[in-house]
């Protein structure tokens, strides 16, 4: 078929890591044994999906850069103006790129934090086709790469392109009815500063028993590993629900994803469900909420 991509490793990248619904420790991911697996490219429908772009750093020294990750449907993929960022996350701020850094030469890296993509049902048949592109001297503000770029005449020459250009990353994803629940939510997580042992969690308010909820928090760099709390039963309308968390360095930055599903009674207006974070004063074991 004309309008359809040929198959080959050109869109097979294993640098684009989908870990599906729940955050991962992407230390794994870099690793000389990570480094050779490919970790597949499912992705789940309606949901957030936690997606950790990887990359050699090529030159003998240390370097800084910035990583974009775009999504299109395989039926448009010829036209780089429909390449898409909206949907994506990171760190539950609504953007599509974030810094990238190498210590070393040589280095293999990883995001500090995953993308979080929520991709919707494809239409028809098709499916789609992710992108990513490492920007070895970042534009100040930010702009896109691909702005400007005229469409492909025939995908191969989109193959062409891709292949001609290491710092890019192309992969086509099958799709997966996500099961999606009542509803997600991602909100934006900034530990204590300085640093020290805090509680992070979520508080319902007046939401009916017999629902489930609960809440996932990737870790804020590779060597942190993430918080998974899966889904309970909610007893209580206004329950809560709290970890204890150590090792965070001075202000760092995540996200939590919180998931509720419903039970067999809706929301009454006003509920709510919302994240806490909790810290304890010096010399005190009582503990006080923080704002967001």
């Amino acid at each position: 078929m004309p309008n359809q991509p040929p198959a080959g490793p050109w869109s097979s990248s294993p640098d684009i890591v989908f870990a599906g619904k729940l955050p991962a420790n992407s230390a794994q991911y870099v690793t000389p044994q990570g480094y050779a697996t490919d970790y597949g490219g499912n992705v789940f429908t309606n949901v957030t999906n936690f997606v950790y772009p990887r990359a050699l750093n090529a030159q003998g020294t240390a370097g800084t850069g910035r990583v974009w990750f775009f999504w299109t449907d395989s039926s448009v993929a010829l036209w780089p103006q429909n390449w898409r960022g909206d949907l994506v996350t990171v760190s539950g701020q609504s953007t599509n790129h974030q810094p990238l850094a190498a210590t070393a030469g040589n280095q293999i890296c990883v995001v500090n934090q995953p993308f979080e993509w929520t991709p919707p049902t494809p239409m028809g048949s098709g499916h789609y086709i992710t992108i990513t592109w490492v920007e070895n001297n970042p534009t100040n503000p930010p702009v896109n790469p691909f702005q400007g770029l005229a469409p492909f005449p025939t995908y191969d020459a989109l193959v062409q392109f891709v292949t001609s250009h290491p710092n890019m990353g192309v992969r086509g994803v099958i799709t997966i009815n996500g099961l999606a629940p009542t509803w997600t939510e991602t909100v934006p997580i900034t530990g204590p500063s300085p640093a020290q042992m805090f509680y992070l969690g979520i508080q319902c308010t007046n939401i009916p028993v017999g629902g489930q909820v609960g809440f996932v928090v990737p870790g804020p760099t590779p060597a942190i590993p993430p918080i998974i709390v899966p889904t309970q039963v909610i007893n209580s309308p206004n329950l809560m629900i709290t970890v204890p968390v150590t090792g965070w360095p001075s202000g760092a930055q995540s996200s939590m994803t919180i998931v509720y599903q419903q039970g067999a009674t809706p929301p009454p207006p006003g509920a709510s469900i919302s994240a806490v974070m909790f810290v304890a004063p010096a010399g005190s074991t009582k503990a006080k909420p923080m704002a967001f």
